[in-house]
C-alpha cells in the first residue's frame, strides 16, 4: 500500500509540473524591469528634428510649452544623470543630432538610467518647452500661485508610463564634444549645442584661490535657486558660468586652482552658456603645454626649447611670475657689461639669429656677476632660468634671469 501511494504521488508531481509549462521554467528575464515595454519603435524622429520642428520651435524659443498630441518618439543615450546631485529631477539624452533635457518628479534616477543607457521615449501626452530657451521634455507645471502654466517635471507615474530601456548601458558611447570657445556668442551655435555634454579646455576657475568650494551655502556666495554661478578666467560670466547647486555632493569641495579641462551638460540661461557638472569626475588638470609647440616643461630636468618658450610668449600661455628653465643656442651677442655684471644676447633652437628671445640683462652662471666680455659666445649652448615676457614686439627673458649651465 505504501508504495502505491509513493507512486500516486510521484504522478501528481510530475502532472503539477508538466502543467507549468516551458515559459515558468524558462522566464523571459530579458526584459529591463522598469519603464513600459510595449512601446513600439515606429514614429522616431532625431532630437535636432524635434527642436526644429515647426510646432515646437516657437515655444522653446519664447520659454512656453506644448502638449505633444501626436505619435513622437525619440531615442538616445544617457549623456547627464543626477549621481552626485547637480543635475536635480532631469537627465539628459544625445542621439548624436542634438540633445535634449528630460525633467521627472523623481531622485536616483542614475540607479536606472547611467550614463551610455539607450532609452525610446513616448512623447504623446508629455509637454515639450524650454526654461529660459533651454529645450525640456516634462510634464505641465501649474503655478499656485499665479496660476501660470509652463514646462515643467512630470510625476514618476507619467513617466514610467512613457520610456523604455532599450538593451544594456554602454558608457563608451558617450564621448564629450570639444566646446568651441570662438562660437561663445554665437547664437546659432548656443541653439543647437544647448543641452549636450562637452568638454571645455584649459580653464581657469576665477574664484578658485585654494580654500574657497563650488557652492557654500553660508552666505558668502550669491546663489540664485541654490547655486553658485562660478566664472572663467578670461571668460564673461554673461557669456558662461559653471554652475552648481549647494546640494550637489561636491558642493563644498575645494575648487582647483591650475588649469583645468571642464566636462558637463552644458545648458543655457537665455544667451549665457551653463556647465553643469555631473560629478567631480568631470574635472582634470589640463595639460599645460597643450597646443603649444616645441617640447619641455619648464623645468630643469626638461627645459623649455626656444619654440616653445616662443609659443607661449606669442600666444600668452605663460605664467609671468613663474621661472622657467630654458635651453637654446647663443646666436648672437648684443652687450656684455662687466661694469654692471650682465649681458643681453639672443638665442634660438639652431643658433641662427631667426626666431629668437632675448635673454635680457641676464647673470652668468648661477647668478654670478659677469665680469669678461668672452665669457659667453655664438653658439655655445645655455641652459636660462628667468620669467618670460612680451616686451613691446619682443619676446624676452626678463632681467634678473642667470645661466644654469653653458656648454
Amino acid at each position: 500500500m505504501k508504495d502505491i501511494k509513493y507512486i500516486i504521488i510521484a504522478c501528481v508531481c510530475a502532472l503539477f509540473a508538466s502543467c507549468m509549462g516551458s515559459d515558468y521554467a524558462e522566464p523571459e528575464t530579458y526584459l529591463p524591469p522598469y519603464g513600459n515595454n510595449q512601446i513600439p519603435e515606429t514614429n522616431v524622429v532625431t532630437i535636432a528634428a524635434l527642436k526644429s520642428d515647426a510646432r515646437f520651435v516657437n515655444v522653446i524659443k519664447n520659454g512656453a510649452f506644448k502638449v505633444v498630441t501626436d505619435d513622437i518618439k525619440i531615442k538616445g543615450r544617457v549623456t547627464g544623470n543626477d549621481i552626485q546631485g547637480n543635475l536635480y529631477n532631469e537627465f539628459s539624452i544625445d542621439d548624436g543630432t542634438g540633445a535634449i533635457l528630460v525633467c521627472v518628479n523623481q531622485g536616483g534616477l542614475y540607479g536606472y538610467l547611467p550614463i551610455g543607457q539607450e532609452i525610446l521615449i513616448d512623447l504623446k501626452g508629455m509637454a515639450i518647452g524650454s526654461y529660459r530657451q533651454q529645450p525640456e521634455i516634462g510634464g505641465v507645471y501649474t503655478n499656485p500661485s499665479t496660476g501660470a502654466q509652463s514646462v515643467g517635471r512630470m510625476s514618476r507615474q507619467e513617466w514610467a508610463s512613457h520610456y523604455k530601456l532599450t538593451g544594456a548601458a554602454d558608457p563608451s558611447q558617450i564621448v564629450p564634444e570639444e566646446f568651441d570657445v570662438t562660437k561663445i556668442s554665437d547664437a546659432t551655435y548656443l541653439a543647437e549645442k544647448a543641452g549636450k555634454l562637452m568638454t571645455i579646455k584649459g580653464v581657469q576657475i576665477a574664484e578658485a584661490n585654494g580654500t574657497s568650494v563650488f557652492a557654500p551655502d553660508d552666505g558668502s556666495v550669491t546663489l540664485t535657486s541654490n547655486c553658485a554661478n562660478r566664472t572663467l578666467k578670461g571668460l564673461s560670466s554673461n557669456n558662461i558660468v559653471l554652475r552648481t547647486s549647494t546640494y550637489a555632493d561636491f558642493a563644498n569641495e575645494v575648487m582647483p586652482t591650475e588649469k583645468v579641462n571642464i566636462t558637463g551638460i552644458f545648458t543655457r540661461f537665455g544667451t549665457t552658456w551653463q556647465i553643469l557638472l555631473r560629478s567631480t569626475d568631470d574635472i582634470e588638470v589640463a595639460d599645460p603645454f597643450a597646443g603649444i609647440a616645441g617640447s619641455g616643461e619648464g623645468t630643469e630636468a626638461s627645459p623649455l626649447d626656444v619654440t616653445r618658450a616662443l609659443d607661449m610668449i606669442n600666444k600668452g600661455a605663460y605664467d609671468a611670475a613663474t621661472e622657467y628653465y630654458v635651453s637654446g643656442i647663443i646666436s648672437s651677442i648684443k652687450e656684455v657689461s662687466p661694469s654692471y655684471g650682465n649681458a643681453t644676447y639672443n638665442i634660438s633652437v639652431d643658433g641662427k639669429d631667426e626666431n629668437t628671445i632675448t635673454v635680457f640683462r641676464g647673470k652668468y652662471l648661477n647668478g654670478e656677476k659677469f665680469t669678461a666680455e668672452d665669457q659667453i659666445k655664438v653658439g655655445q649652448k645655455v641652459v636660462i632660468l628667468g620669467t618670460l615676457t612680451l616686451y613691446s614686439s619682443t619676446p624676452e627673458i626678463n632681467a634678473g634671469n642667470s645661466i644654469i649651465s653653458i656648454k
